[in-house]
């Protein structure tokens, strides 16, 4: 007999709930008073996507710093020197970094219990196992057999846009998702990746497609100007162009399916529109429409275009910009207009079950269901209920929809949001949060440790709200608690450590006196200016650790005045008072994007503007002084952090977007001049720095990932470990008492780097033997011949590709080996062999 899923997950969340175990999968939620809907986010959540997409690209510097093809390839260096690792450091062992001058140990803090931005996802019915891709780029599946969330790969970033399973000839199962903008293939559920032929590398747009009849259809171009194409792909290992448009705005086409059906469309001008439909025989598209006019449209929303096919009978779906429906019978020769729907829906767009094409969803800040066909829609359930129940609530911003059919024949849907994902099996009406613990996926803007307890954190995060708790000391991932939804960055404390200060998109800050029990702010202010260029902006605490003062960049306390100035803030007893610092930064062009002030000299203030100017005051920030520009040509420097010396008052480190210039600058003058401080370090964006009590080593979050600058070296290093995730750090601190770097990722959560030794030198091996290698290039056979082979350890040795995949394992039983190399492709490769924990590696080329 077969049994709902449904059934299934209410029967696991009464019994979870009822005996708490180390599976409690469905309860280890907070408790629905524990979280507190911000009065600020009710009025402007859904208001701020386009503001934080504004301060993504400032911050990066534009499409004109071709910041998304550099870290593309930086990201793909990471995954190389990831494989690397694997192969010598298992989870949770000391390793070494900095060529071994540092030593240390990796560990994850969760928080495991706030899943954060899922993209997408993919089933596979035989295995009864969900796929998912969360906002950074991992990868995680989970069985419905035992509802517990796994992590598949996180060495690659892949592409939430796109990731389908298909079936091949052999009943094997492929996974197809893209890295870097390219789409790649996996024969190993998610294990190990290659990449496709047949597309030119983007890097600026990242491909979504569809898979019919275990074929691939994607939307595709090869950069950020190049207009859009369809591409065609058997299996997923090549691809071919088989349909052209008109335009690069991804806004103006849509790829859909209706069964096995798959239609193509394209707006042209306000009102016009053409489709194609798909041959399955000739492997063409056919075009269906030819420039016909939605005559009663104000301007069609191409995100509305659905299609379902019901009993034989076509039917298509299309919006205009004010949210009317319209839908055609005859394959879009002519439409209809029908009621309008009660918003504007997102990328996600319209959604028509292929199991009953009567009952649709659609989803942006909430999702809504129609039961009729699109002639009226209902709110599934507004994203603050979420914060009461999050067992069976939406969260907010809704990323995907996709339905599936179990083993069994049972049709399900997964709704993948900000939170995590739901699951229903009756299009909308009832669902069911089956990420509620062990979906780490939390995007984390800022980090930092209670002052008083090196085990006890605050988390600033994208969509999850501010989350706080103890971390585990078995070295396990923590649960933490959600005390208030919304986005939160540059947490600062006051009045000698206790009190906690937070930022809410578009300046609404907020101070906690009792951090660790409040549900909310104890009082706040907000930032009502015309001038609000820096979405979290950044603040600084006084001085003077007594005090119960903030120091926020403006913006100005005056609505109509659109100035860039520092803004004082004063909490007493709840009371909150507030003034103006005179300097108005905007008449240099920029806004404030980062501010420190001296340890040695309250009266010695640094600031950085978002268009690359670096000021200096020497009068406690009443005026200040430019002392230099980082701006070349239509490029300049977004100062992301200012980080003065402890221990000598004639540094000073700053940090911003480094695709045209340094990504961290010195000043060995007090800030009055700064050099590059590069050396090591890839072209990125430097988030955040960080030093040790003793500043030998000064630590960076990067788009690329952690980083290390030791300084008798005088080098930046990558602190990427056999088992961190491939991902943007975007925070980083240090904590002395344990010697801890603690990091912040944008899609992993909360990372320890547990610094175990430093050495100011360190003697490399010699290694006492030669390996040669004959003939290179080689066709069939590589000769291995090893002089003084008595010296090898083992005779170990590895053969890898120069992506990382291990091609071969063998052990080394005399001086002269002969390996088999004809079915290896044609490219390089590199003959590994370990000694003392060290390795040297042969190159060779394959042709």
């Amino acid at each position: 007999m077969k049994k709902s899923l449904v059934f299934l997950l209410i029967t696991i969340i009464y019994l979870a709930c009822k005996n708490k175990s180390e599976s409690d999968l469905f309860c280890n939620f907070p408790a629905p008073t524990e979280t507190f809907v911000s009065k600020y986010m009710l009025e402007n959540e859904g208001k701020h996507r386009g503001s934080r997409q504004a301060w993504f690209d400032l911050m990066h510097g534009g499409e004109a710093s071709n910041w998304k093809a550099i870290e593309d390839e930086n990201s793909s260096n990471t995954s190389v020197l990831i494989q690397k690792k694997k192969r010598h450091f298992n989870r949770g062992e000391i390793e070494y970094f900095a060529e071994n001058a540092l030593s240390g140990k990796w560990i994850e803090r969760g928080s495991v219990n706030q899943a954060g931005n899922i993209r997408i996802t993919e089933y596979d019915a035989p295995s009864n196992t969900v796929y998912c891709l969360g906002g950074g780029g991992p990868l995680y599946k989970m069985s419905f057999d035992d509802n517990v969330w796994h992590l598949v790969n996180d060495d690659y970033r892949f592409n939430g846009n796109f990731l389908e399973l298909i079936t091949l000839e052999d009943d094997s199962k492929r996974l197809i998702s893209a890295i870097g903008g390219t789409p790649y293939y996996s024969d190993d559920y998610g294990v190990n990746w290659t990449r496709s032929s047949g597309l030119v590398v983007s890097g600026n747009y990242l491909p979504s497609g569809l898979e019919v009849d275990n074929q691939l259809l994607i939307l595709y171009k090869k950069d950020y100007w190049s207009n859009l194409g369809v591409y065609f792909s058997e299996n997923g290992t090549t691809y071919k162009k088989k349909l052209g448009f008109s335009s690069y705005d991804s806004n103006t086409v849509r790829l859909r399916k209706a069964n096995n059906e798959v239609y193509a469309a394209e707006k042209i001008g306000t009102k016009q529109i053409n489709i194609w439909k798909w041959n399955g025989d000739s492997l063409e598209f056919e075009k269906i429409v030819d420039k016909v006019t939605v005559p009663e449209a104000q301007e069609i929303n191409i995100r509305g275009f659905e299609v379902t096919n019901q009993e034989d009978q076509v039917k298509m779906f299309l919006l205009d910009d004010n949210n009317y429906i319209y839908t055609s019978i005859d394959l879009g020769l002519t439409w209809n207009k029908n009621m309008p729907i009660p918003s504007n829906p997102w990328d996600v767009g319209l959604f028509a079950f292929p199991s009953n094409p009567d009952k649709m969803l659609y989803g942006e800040v909430d999702a809504y269901k129609s039961a009729n066909g699109g002639l009226g829609w209902d709110n599934v359930n507004r994203w603050w209920e979420y914060y009461g129940d999050p067992a069976t609530k939406l969260h907010a911003d809704i990323m995907s929809i996709n339905e599936f059919t179990t083993r069994d024949g049972i049709n399900f849907c997964l709704i993948s949001n900000h939170g995590g994902i739901n699951y229903t099996e009756d299009y909308g009406e009832n669902n069911f949060n089956i990420s509620l613990f062990g979906l780490n996926v939390g995007q984390f803007y800022d980090v930092k440790t209670d002052p008083n307890d090196p085990f006890y954190v605050y988390g600033g995060t994208q969509d999850q709200g501010l989350q706080r708790g103890i971390i585990n000391g078995d070295d396990s991932p923590s649960e933490l608690v959600q005390n208030i939804s919304g986005d939160y960055g540059h947490l600062v404390f006051t009045h000698n450590g206790e009190h906690l200060w937070t930022v809410y998109p578009g300046g609404w800050i907020g101070v906690y006196e009792s951090p660790r029990i409040e549900s909310g702010p104890t009082a706040s202010y907000e930032i009502n200016s015309s001038n609000e260029t820096v979405w979290i902006p950044p603040i600084i605490p006084s001085s003077n650790a007594n005090e119960d003062v903030i120091y926020a960049a403006g913006g100005s306390i005056d609505p109509e005045d659109n100035g860039s100035y520092i803004i004082r803030i004063e909490n007493s007893d709840g009371f909150i008072a507030y003034s103006q610092l005179p300097f108005d930064f905007s008449e240099g062009g920029g806004t404030i994007s980062a501010l420190a002030i001296s340890p040695f000299n309250d009266q010695l203030w640094f600031v950085l503007t978002t268009n690359g100017q670096c000021y200096r005051s020497t009068d406690g920030g009443m005026d200040f002084q430019l002392v230099q520009e980082f701006i070349s040509e239509s490029h300049y420097l977004y100062g992301s952090c200012v980080l003065p010396s402890n221990v000598d008052p004639n540094i000073v480190y700053i940090s911003g977007n480094g695709y045209n210039f340094s990504p961290v600058y010195v000043s060995y003058d007090g800030g009055q001049s700064f050099t590059p401080m590069s050396n090591g370090m890839p072209k990125t964006m430097c988030f955040n720095l960080a030093m040790n009590k003793d500043e030998t080593l000064i630590f960076a979050a990067t788009e690329s990932g952690p980083y290390v600058y030791v300084v008798d070296k005088e080098e930046w290093f990558p602190l990427t470990g056999a088992e961190t995730p491939n991902q943007t750090f975007w925070s980083v601190e240090y904590v002395d008492e344990i010697e801890t770097a603690r990091f912040g990722t944008y899609g992993r959560g909360i990372w320890d780097f547990n610094v175990e030794e430093l050495v100011s030198t360190f003697d490399k091996i010699i290694f006492d033997f030669a390996i040669d290698l004959f003939p290179n290039p080689a066709s069939e056979f590589l000769n291995i011949s090893i002089e003084k082979f008595e010296n090898l350890e083992n005779g170990k040795c590895t053969v890898i590709d120069a992506s990382g995949k291990v091609m071969n394992e063998l052990k080394l039983l005399d001086s002269k080996t002969s390996l088999d190399v004809s079915d290896y492709p044609a490219g390089q490769y590199f003959l590994n062999i370990e000694k003392e924990g060290q390795t040297l590696s042969k190159p060779f080329i394959k042709i």
